[in-house]
């Protein structure tokens, strides 16, 4: 009776431990939409999925430019490319202490429509995706960044 009982507390024991390295194996497939907006936007190829400038839908103005912000994620700022087909611009990104609100600053002679993202946007659903980013300066402006 003895060893019966050593058996049964080893295969509860045994069962126990199975399930807890099976549960801690599971994969997180929504990882990106955990994280707060300003670290979804890091160091991630993103597509505007959605652009509207004083109230005007401009999405078709950003199809096939593929977006990449990379810095550390505690950092407050960090370099920025937009690339098409053709060519890549460089540029910067830098958010306010409470990282609620992020600024872009893009050249424009290559690729002019760059100059709408140029501007204080506040990150408006910081859990997701897409990130909704809306204008600061009373505009109807927003942009939406979709993980690719």
């Amino acid at each position: 009776m003895k060893h019966y009982m050593y058996k049964v507390i080893l295969v509860v024991m045994l069962s126990f431990c199975a399930a807890t390295l099976l549960d801690s194996c599971k994969k997180n497939s929504d990882t990106a939409a955990s994280l707060p907006a300003d670290q979804k936007l890091l160091d991630r190829n993103l597509l505007v999925s959605y652009a509207k400038d004083d109230g005007t839908d401009i999405t078709i103005n950003y199809n096939g430019i593929i977006f990449k912000f990379t810095g550390p994620a505690t950092a407050l700022s960090g370099g920025a490319t937009a690339s098409n087909t053709l060519l890549t611009v460089n540029g910067t990104w830098s958010l306010n202490t409470s990282r609620n609100k992020i600024t872009f600053v893009f050249p424009t002679n290559a690729i002019p429509e760059l100059s709408h993202m140029n501007k204080q946007w506040l990150i408006a659903n910081p859990s997701a995706n897409p990130v909704v980013l809306t204008a600061l300066l009373g505009e109807n402006d927003e942009l939406r960044f979709s993980i690719m």
